[in-house]
């Protein structure tokens, strides 16, 4: 009676796995008002990919730039979700082709020269977690490269001013950023910010737009990192 259970159960799991494979979203935001900033990489995104364990899984990439103006194009290649069913050996030939597109699209957005002086970060990356907050993927990534130099219409981080209060007051400045930004619900997205600070008052500044970035999304239950798998508690 046990394994007569035990077969159905299979074939449901077998079933689901054929009908809806598992998709997996990320979206690569590139500050490039520096060109020291970290730039994005294939490697970077290979491990939240794992395609060689789970080659049926759908992928989604989007690249955007960041800079001074408020809308910068959106870059996209896309690996369609495949089943048990399909043949392996053209998913893997799939595969191969999605990773050298993908390549070539972050490669060419790496080499192109960039003029941006300022820009405000948090504005595009809560635009962009809004959009994968609301979409069906199973995985949801955010890989933002950009040391988190805010220059938008409410904080200017270049003012002597403002960039006092960040050191002595990150908690006020970030009811600032909240008064200003309407944050959705975020618990099923992963936010990884990848920077490295060269110099002792870069570190500084970083470390407490992180104290921001942790109290302005606290509520939305965002998972934040710092590079690429430590989480920010």
């Amino acid at each position: 009676m046990r394994r007569l259970t035990i077969i159905p159960l299979a074939l449901l799991l077998i079933s689901c796995e054929i009908s809806s494979p598992k998709t997996t979203a990320i979206t690569l935001l590139a500050d490039r008002t520096d060109p020291v900033i970290t730039k994005p990489s294939l490697n970077d995104i290979h491990p939240f990919l794992d395609l060689k364990a789970n080659p049926n899984t759908g992928v989604e990439i989007t690249l955007q730039n960041i800079g001074h103006v408020d809308y910068n194009p959106l870059y996209r290649k896309h690996l369609k979700g495949s089943t048990l069913l399909e043949n392996a050996l053209q998913r893997q030939t799939d595969i191969k082709r999605f990773y050298t597109a993908l390549d070539t699209m972050i490669t060419q957005a790496n080499t192109r020269i960039y003029n941006y002086q300022s820009s405000s970060i948090i504005v595009p990356l809560v635009r962009q977690l809004d959009i994968l907050s609301r979409s069906k993927n199973t995985n949801k990534i955010v890989i933002l490269y950009s040391d988190l130099a805010e220059f938008s219409d409410f904080f200017n981080i270049y003012d002597y001013s403002s960039h006092l209060k960040l050191q002595e007051q990150p908690l006020t400045v970030a009811r600032l950023f909240k008064s200003k930004l309407s944050i959705p619900k975020l618990h099923t997205v992963h936010l990884h910010i990848i920077y490295y600070p060269k110099t002792t008052p870069q570190n500084r500044t970083f470390h407490s737009m992180l104290q921001v970035y942790r109290e302005v999304f606290k509520e939305s239950g965002l998972n934040i990192h710092v590079g690429l798998d430590q989480l920010l508690n």
